[in-house]
């Protein structure tokens, strides 16, 4: 898993702006970023959440699999990712705000990561002479 990560480093010693491959993603208030070795990390140390098996239930076709892998990763990355659940609030001027992201949001956030992390493995392999 932290192969790629790895090969990013050797061999790069200039980092800038350009080349620092941090995650964007919305958190239900703002764009926000994380390291994606942090955010694998917290996969690994995750006490429920296995990042292999749940996805791969996620799309398994079977309902009761399906319910509870998404249960525990839209736990999992709401803990992960520091993102709160969808919900109405009041701000400081009076006016209703939405807050936080739908269940299905927050799925798509793994989905993005996923794909993101695939593109950097990606872009790493191309690199390789």
């Amino acid at each position: 898993m932290f192969g790629f990560l790895k090969q990013t480093l050797v061999g790069n010693s200039h980092v800038g702006p350009e080349s620092r491959n941090i995650f964007r993603y919305f958190d239900g208030q703002q764009e926000t970023g994380a390291d994606p070795l942090l955010i694998f990390r917290k996969f690994s140390a995750h006490k429920e959440f296995d990042l292999q098996r749940h996805c791969s239930d996620l799309v398994s076709g079977v309902p009761e699999l399906e319910n509870e892998a998404s249960r525990i990763a839209v736990d999992a990355l709401r803990e992960i990712f520091g993102i709160q659940p969808w919900h109405e609030e009041t701000n400081p001027a009076g006016e209703k705000i939405q807050v936080g992201l739908t269940e299905a949001e927050t799925l798509g956030i793994l989905n993005d990561f996923m794909l993101f992390a695939d593109s950097l493995k990606k872009n790493v392999s191309g690199q390789q002479t």
